[in-house]
């Protein structure tokens, strides 16, 4: 079946981004070092699947909670709503539902592309920058329940009367409650004073919470994240993502920085700090966190587990038996042994299940198309892989 490396060679795209925010800490990484144990070289494990998270990275608290469990079939991300850049765009394989998040919930078929532009005057977005209100007498900075803590950092925007800070410059936090903290210019130093009160926000943007999912019996399979927004005039640009969840037991093709397979972008998500995949059968992961800059932290629970499985191949109807495989269509597999003629082993060459049935599927050599001739009968071994 060969190493560990072998198996995950077509998450290097994936690992790449990913390498670099990690030697960027300080942590040298092997070339041939697997994507599992990128986990330990920082000493983040996550029960149950694979997790890698930058030195001391905290979730924003001024953002609002993505609510999604590994059971759920969704997709659920956050995206910024700017003044001058607003808008949103995606698609999914099964007809499906986007609520955006400002009150405006549409429904799409499968494979169309679904536009969205907000307004950042929208009443349904009001709050979602973090407003704090700054009192002179104390030095106070005030936002009920606000989340932060001593040593993490803050930026002020949008200030009104307030003197004394600076628009997006970075200040420290200390002194903090539940409800309040003061600022300073260094880590544990002394706080900022502030001039006259006055009010501010600690997020240059607003927030809306984007959430899709299947429309009633439909089978939510594939989520693409890639896709420019048919505004006239754009160009490239990045989104507005900030961080973004998926899970669902049938997707097996998930397009979040390229389209499938290639290192090709139309938009760059430099924005994303997060990415958490809970469920899937995701097995196209090649390029997936391709140009990511800001990624801090990639959770992928339910990790494809690459067990070998013994087929057998039909010349008559093209289709392999393995009882109860489990395999989705577009799920990606690899063959160790073939005696089959026309279904040549070769652990990097990939081919995707189509025609799934409980216990027999069929073989392409690209995502959804048709399917392999197999010209003689045979058996061997194959195996998932991503």
């Amino acid at each position: 079946m060969g190493s560990i490396a072998d198996k995950l060679l077509y998450l290097q795209g994936t690992k790449t981004a990913i390498h670099d925010a990690i030697e960027a800490k300080g942590v040298t990484i092997d070339i041939g070092t697997p994507f599992r144990d990128y986990a330990g070289l920082i000493g983040n494990i996550d029960s149950g699947g694979t997790t890698v998270l930058a030195d001391n990275w905290v979730r924003c608290p001024s953002w609002l909670p993505l609510s999604i469990t590994s059971s759920d079939n969704k997709f659920t991300g956050l995206h910024a709503v700017f003044q001058d850049a607003n808008f949103c765009s995606l698609s999914a394989i099964g007809n499906y539902t986007v609520a955006w998040g400002d009150g405006v919930t549409e429904n799409y078929n499968s494979g169309v592309q679904a536009y969205h532009e907000y307004s950042f005057a929208d009443t349904d977005l009001a709050n979602t920058d973090a407003p704090v209100t700054l009192t002179d007498t104390g030095d106070l900075v005030t936002r009920t329940l606000h989340g932060y803590s001593n040593g993490m950092t803050v930026r002020f925007y949008n200030i009104v009367s307030t003197t004394g800070i600076t628009e997006g410059q970075t200040y420290y936090v200390i002194s903090a409650t539940a409800d309040t903290f003061q600022a300073s210019a260094t880590d544990g130093g002394s706080a900022v004073t502030l001039t006259t009160d006055g009010t501010a926000t600690l997020l240059p943007y607003k927030q809306a919470v984007v959430t899709v999912t299947p429309q009633s019996g439909q089978l939510f399979t594939g989520l693409a994240l890639h896709l420019k927004h048919n505004m006239s005039g754009l160009s490239d640009y990045s989104t507005g993502w900030l961080d973004m969840a998926i899970a669902g037991s049938d997707i097996a093709k998930i397009e979040l920085a390229t389209a499938f397979g290639t290192s090709t972008q139309t938009v760059k998500h430099t924005n994303c700090e997060q990415v958490r995949i809970l469920s899937a059968q995701y097995s196209n992961l090649q390029y997936m966190l391709y140009n990511m800059y800001a990624l801090q932290s990639v959770v992928l629970d339910g990790m494809p587990d690459y067990l070998e499985q013994s087929f057998t191949a039909s010349s008559a109807t093209d289709y392999l038996t393995v009882a109860n495989h489990g395999f989705k269509n577009g799920v990606m597999i690899a063959i160790k042994t073939s005696t089959a003629s026309g279904l040549a082993a070769g652990v990097t060459t990939i081919r995707y299940v189509i025609n799934a049935t409980t216990d027999t599927f069929k073989l392409s050599t690209t995502y959804g198309g048709s399917a392999i001739d197999i010209t003689g009968d045979g058996a061997g071994v194959l195996f998932k892989t991503t």
